[in-house]
Formats: structure tokens, C-alpha cells, sequence
């Protein structure tokens, strides 16, 4: 009995999983649709600047940027720019590397959570290789 009432809740599970994806799938499908009007809502006037409407779609489970930085950069055969771990990240989570605005968005996010693991000494950074003007690079420390 016990073993039939298990397999029955795994399976709902399953279902309410998959219905969970389609209905993301949904949601972000709206969002694009926002993101498009508001565009074209920019054309006719530039100061357009409508907020998107926030929603947990899309968020990250907490470190795993860190966790995806770190994993980035034991692979690295180099030092990388911020820049650089930006669009391997982007790259990884299948984002779009070409919007700007995103891009910029994900850049902050990158730049704190080196930032934070500079503090705690797990990253190393130093000017890259055209002087102390040029963008820093980082690496795993030793």
C-alpha cells in the first residue's frame, strides 16, 4: 500500500514539474512580449523607461553565480576580464550576450560576486597586461 501511495505522489510531482516549466515558458514568452512593446513605445517617445514587472522567473538559486564564476575560472587557461566571465556566463546560461541592457545587468552581478570572493581570498586580481589603465584580470588564487 505504502509503496503505491509513493509512486502515486512521485508521479503528480512529475506532472505538476512539467506543468511548472510550460507555464515559465508562458511567463517568459509574456515578458518578451512587454520587452517588444515597450521598444516600440520608445520610438515614439525616447523617454520611454517603463519598469519590467518582477517576477521570480529567471532568478538564480543563491551562489550559483559564484559557483559558475569559480567553475569558469579553474577551467581558464588565462586571467579573464569581468567582460569576459560576463559572456561565458551569459554563454552557459543560454542568455542572449547580444542584449546590452542584460549584459550590463549580469556584469554588476559578475563584478560583486568577484568582488566578494576577493574579500574572502578564493580570487586574485591584478591589471591586465596593458597597465594599471587597462581592464583587470582575474584568476583563481593559489
Amino acid at each position: 500500500m505504502a509503496n503505491s501511495v509513493l509512486s502515486g505522489l512521485i508521479a503528480r510531482r512529475a506532472e505538476l514539474v512539467t506543468e511548472v516549466k510550460k507555464q515559465e515558458a508562458v511567463l517568459r514568452g509574456l515578458l518578451a512580449d512587454i520587452d517588444h512593446l515597450d521598444a516600440a513605445a520608445r520610438h515614439f517617445d525616447q523617454a520611454h523607461r517603463a519598469r519590467r514587472p518582477h517576477t521570480s522567473i529567471g532568478r538564480l538559486e543563491r551562489g550559483s553565480m559564484t559557483k559558475a564564476l569559480l567553475t569558469i575560472l579553474r577551467t581558464a587557461t588565462a586571467p579573464m576580464t569581468i567582460r569576459d566571465l560576463t559572456a561565458k556566463v551569459m554563454v552557459i546560461r543560454g542568455m542572449d550576450a547580444g542584449d546590452r541592457k542584460r549584459a550590463n545587468q549580469m556584469m554588476e552581478q559578475v563584478r560583486t560576486a568577484i568582488g566578494r570572493q576577493r574579500k574572502h581570498g578564493t580570487v586574485t586580481g591584478e591589471p591586465g597586461p596593458g597597465g594599471p589603465f587597462e581592464a583587470w584580470v582575474w584568476r583563481i588564487s593559489k
